[in-house]
């Protein structure tokens, strides 16, 4: 007599259901494996990360910039405002892409002129 596989219905035909419950679940099971093995490989990875909202300051800023405006008007916006802390702020202006973009001494101008992170 020959054993049925836990995917075959008594006829014999593949149960698409069980099919596609083992799919999934398989599939998640090795996506938890992938996040694991990623995890492990740098541990500390997500305080080196840079979060979306600062990618996209930081391109407004150079965009801005670019166009002629000055640092400090562009750090006053409501966009820069509502989306950075002034620590984010400081960090911002601390961005290799963004030093570029503004200059060395023009970033370190604009970092003197943030509010005190005490405050």
């Amino acid at each position: 007599m020959a054993t049925r596989s836990r995917t075959q219905t008594s006829s014999g035909r593949p149960d698409e259901r069980a099919a596609s419950v083992g799919g999934s679940a398989r599939r998640k099971i090795l996506g938890d494996i992938a996040d694991l093995k990623n995890l492990l490989r740098n541990p500390f990875s997500f305080l080196f990360a840079r979060s979306s909202q600062e990618e996209l300051v930081a391109a407004y800023l150079i965009r801005e910039h670019s166009r002629g405006r000055s640092v400090g008007e562009i750090l006053d916006d409501r966009y820069v405002q509502n989306r950075l802390t002034p620590q984010q702020q400081t960090r911002l202006l601390d961005r290799p892409e963004v030093i570029r973009a503004l200059g060395q001494d023009t970033a370190e101008a604009a970092k003197q002129q943030l509010p005190a992170e005490g405050s």
